[in-house]
């Protein structure tokens, strides 16, 4: 069965969108998430978010301003595959992990955000909800913040791991947040994932490095 590997994010396409900026409107209305439609009486600020076309079947919008990863950060990393890595500093890729992007972490700062989907074999996950800074596992349960140093997992004032399956689809969302970042920024990194749209598989497409012969 054909495979598939990380695949450049194609161009950008700028979208003009006003998201909430109040907690209750991002996390709490995946309606918003998921259209970037807004009908909210809360105060809001204009942002232009980037609508970008990944590997078949998924695309996200991404702030503009943002760095978003030309090659997968990644590359000792054979299943899941990445897919899509963005954040608010130069994303380096490499480190001594596999599972994970240390390096990228490492060079995070305490204000910066991070964002990292891979996708796995289809296996039992829960179905997908609205994210917020609760969902997944933290910091204190993930064995892989071995891979960073003392200080990295300071600057890392949040990290949550969540697995979750859509379309019968399986997914890994890394998420990022630094212990001084701002409010609108920790905003948006919600927004972002819950505006990752997924669609079924097209006929045929493998994660499986088995199955295809590929890797990242």
């Amino acid at each position: 069965m054909p495979g598939h590997r990380y695949r450049p994010p194609a161009k950008a396409q700028p979208r003009r969108r006003r998201w909430a900026r109040s907690a209750t409107a991002v996390l709490g209305t995946a309606v918003l998430a998921f259209t970037g439609c807004t009908s909210t009486s809360s105060p809001t600020t204009d942002t232009t978010w980037n609508h970008i076309d990944l590997e078949p079947g998924v695309s996200v919008d991404v702030p503009v301003g943002w760095m978003v990863a030309a090659s997968n950060l990644t590359p000792n990393l054979s299943h899941p595959l990445e897919v899509f890595s963005a954040g608010t500093f130069e994303l380096r890729r490499g480190g001594d992990c596999a599972q994970i992007p240390p390096r990228a972490l490492s060079d995070m700062g305490s204000s910066d955000v991070f964002v990292s989907l891979q996708e796995a074999t289809p296996r039992p996950a829960p179905e997908r909800t609205t994210f917020t800074s609760a969902s997944g596992l933290g910091k204190g349960e993930l064995e892989f913040v071995d891979c960073l140093t003392d200080d990295d997992v300071r600057d890392i004032g949040r990290l949550r791991w969540i697995a979750f399956a859509e379309h019968d689809r399986s997914f890994y969302l890394l998420v990022a947040i630094g212990v001084d970042a701002a409010g609108d920024r920790v905003e948006d990194v919600w927004a972002l994932a819950n505006g990752i749209e997924v669609a079924a598989a097209e006929p045929g497409m493998s994660v499986d490095p088995s199955a295809n012969g590929t890797t990242p």
